[in-house]
């Protein structure tokens, strides 16, 4: 079962039209026809709520469930994909995905590898480097693709994530030109936020280089009941009429600790101008909170007829405020303790006999103390929790960089700051927010309650 993320899905299926944008001699009415084609055949829209998900994990602080008071963390070093063989009922190598981290315990490498059948050998496919700001914020990946005649890695694409003062506001993509050896401006995806920085649009264009327009092509809109996604409505841009057309819909239920427990997709039928049952997944969840089951359903016309299962595994050992994971990979369902594999089966409990693929996640130990971080005894914030105002005690004679970001990763408050310095948080509702307090190459992260 390969598992391949959300940026290398959404750079990947955009190639097509890049090449052929690229001729010259492409009329325009041609790449209105492409980009049509990039919207049916790409769903990128497909991504869109995992890349909300992401933005989580964009704009928190950095590695902040990893500033545990534990001496050892757990860290994600490799993840292993397997398919089952049916004739001699074991396990292959199918793919794997390894991370180098720097001191920080910043992920800065990943490096996709396949299983090679013939030769028995792991064989290079693509390569990201994952670069950070100042604060720890990604700023941009670069992807390579390996040349096995060369056995060099050759720049593939780019993706640049632009920040605004309510979080991330574009995310740019690049392909390589290696005639000019430059980086081509190709696609975009924009995030638009409400009042109460939750994401209600994102948007996906296609940048023809000839004229020098965006072409919108694809958009995902998001309805909220409370702090929870209720409905996904994802839309094509048609070039035949001018006009966004449905393509899909999802909507999601939560049980009693707001996980979630139910994702039913439809489809639009342009014939009857109404939604059509698709599939649907139903989430069961242990004790601990860590999705358990995932069973998948798919619409036979009539009902729900069950159609595969996910069952995960975890190291319950270790609590999620001790593993540190890359920036982009990693497990994305709901978990508390250390995920350790999941296995994908065609038959429901107690039947697994039926194995389609298993995933494998590897870990090693580290010394938290190598995180660099400022001593809690030399910055403070205080009160906490605060009402209208918050103070930032330091011993540090120079200018402190508060920054506080919500639950959804925006940044709600972000001000230069001297000791003592009272500072208005009049404008946050109540609730939990992350704060970063950055002391030259210092960092202390923390949790401030807003009454």
């Amino acid at each position: 079962m390969k598992k391949t993320s959300t940026l290398f899905m959404v750079l990947l299926l955009c190639t097509t039209f890049l090449v052929a944008s690229n001729e010259n001699n492409v009329k325009s009415s041609q790449r209105k026809a492409l980009c049509k084609e990039l919207s049916k055949s790409t769903r990128i829209t497909d991504y869109a709520l995992e890349i909300r998900n992401l933005m989580h994990q964009y704009l928190s602080i950095a590695n902040e469930n990893t500033k545990s008071s534990a001496a050892v963390v757990q860290r994600l070093d490799s993840f292993y994909s397997d398919a089952w063989n049916l004739t001699s009922s074991t396990w292959e190598n199918d793919s794997k995905m390894e991370y180098t981290y720097n001191e920080a315990m910043q992920n800065t490498v990943q490096v996709e590898s396949d299983w090679d059948l013939t030769g028995n050998v792991w064989i290079n496919v693509s390569k990201t480097d994952v670069y950070y700001n100042a604060t720890g914020y990604v700023t941009s990946f670069i992807i390579s693709d390996w040349d096995a005649a060369t056995s060099t890695w050759l720049n593939a694409m780019k993706l640049e994530l632009v920040y605004t003062d309510t979080g991330l506001g574009e995310m740019l993509g690049y392909m390589w030109n290696a005639g000019t050896s430059q980086w081509e401006l190709f696609t975009k995806l924009t995030f638009t936020v409400n009042a109460n920085n939750d994401l209600v649009l994102t948007v996906t264009s296609v940048f023809d280089a000839g004229s020098g327009t965006w072409f919108d092509v694809s958009k995902s809109e998001y309805t909220y009941t409370g702090e929870n996604v209720s409905m996904q409505i994802d839309s094509e841009f048609s070039f035949a009429t001018f006009s966004w057309v449905y393509a899909t819909k999802r909507t999601y239920a939560y049980d009693a600790n707001n996980y979630l427990s139910e994702e039913v997709r439809f489809d639009w039928d342009e014939t009857t101008n109404a939604w059509v049952n698709s599939d649907k997944q139903e989430s069961v969840y242990d004790g601990s909170g860590n999705l358990s089951v995932l069973n998948y359903f798919n619409w036979n016309g009539s009902q729900y007829v069950y159609s595969m299962m996910e069952e995960y595994v975890y190291n319950m050992t270790y609590p999620i405020s001790e593993l540190i994971f890359p920036a982009l990979d990693g497990p994305s369902w709901q978990f508390n303790y250390m995920p350790v594999s999941s296995t994908l089966s065609s038959m429901p409990l107690p039947m697994r006999s039926m194995f389609m693929g298993r995933s494998r996640y590897f870990y090693s130990e580290q010394n938290s103390t190598g995180i660099q971080q400022v001593e809690s005894n030399l910055v403070q914030l205080l009160p906490n929790p605060a009402n209208d105002f918050i103070t930032v005690h330091t011993v540090s004679a120079g200018i402190v960089k508060l920054l506080v970001v919500n639950q959804l990763g925006s940044i709600v408050l972000s001000q230069e700051a001297t000791d003592n310095q009272r500072i208005s948080i009049d404008h946050l509702s109540s609730g939990t927010y992350f704060y970063q307090i950055i002391d030259g190459a210092k960092v202390q992260s923390g949790k401030l309650v807003v009454q």
